[in-house]
């Protein structure tokens, strides 16, 4: 990730946000450990990722049956969509109760560059006692939150959870995560994730693409993954 230590522009304005603050370092600076999909292959350490990219299209009946259920919101297509996402890494990690991080850019599709911040992390605990729907009502909460809380300096973030910056990998995430409608993929330009999971809502199809650390994964992982 290709940021310098924190800037005063990035103090100045984490002065300035004293509530974003406080709910960003309740949120993530006790996070011991990334959660993602187990690698295929083991690469040098600091190595940058070279990507390669699986699309497919979301069609027919289930197309019917999202667009149905998000009634035109696509704030609800992305809830439900990182909620799938979220129980797919929860499936993957093996575990009870899972610890879900996952990368996603502001929400502010066509904000100019200028702006403090252009990363969010949506954190959620996976708790199997819980059913769907108290689930997506919990990632409705939780990305509401980030939503309200997203000028906060991302920078001065890893610098107050005494997060070590690396360029060859993300800090707090290995999967992010982009509803293209509402958001823009330009905003992960400089964040070497693992794994992106894109979606783009279309007349009569959402537009389902995986791009991925080829020297992480082989593709019959990722399409494993994607279906």
């Amino acid at each position: 990730m290709k940021h310098s230590r924190s800037s005063y522009q990035f103090i100045l304005a984490a002065n300035q946000q004293q509530k974003e603050k406080k709910y960003w370092m309740e949120k993530l600076c006790e996070v011991t450990e990334k959660c993602g999909f187990e690698f295929d292959f083991k690469k040098t350490e600091g190595t940058f990722p070279l990507y390669r990219n699986i699309t497919l299209d979301i069609d027919g009946n289930l197309f019917t049956k999202l667009i149905s259920l998000i009634k035109n919101n696509d704030l609800t297509l992305y809830i439900i969509l990182v909620a799938g996402l979220s129980h797919i890494l929860h499936h993957y990690s093996g575990k009870k109760n899972s610890d879900i991080l996952i990368g996603t850019p502001i929400f502010e599709k066509e904000a100019d560059a200028g702006l403090i911040n252009s990363i969010l992390v949506i954190r959620n605990i996976i708790d199997e006692s819980k059913n769907i729907k108290e689930f997506l009502l919990q990632v409705r909460q939780t990305v509401i939150e980030a939503i309200n809380n997203q000028n906060f300096p991302f920078p001065v973030l890893l610098d107050l959870c005494k997060q070590e910056i690396r360029e060859s990998e993300c800090a707090f995430f290995d999967v992010a995560f982009v509803l293209e409608n509402i958001q823009s993929r330009k905003f992960l330009k400089d964040t070497p994730y693992r794994v992106l999971f894109s979606f783009n809502r279309m007349e009569n199809s959402i537009r389902f693409s995986v791009e991925y650390d080829s020297y992480l994964y082989s593709e019959d992982t990722i399409s494993r993954i994607m279906k």
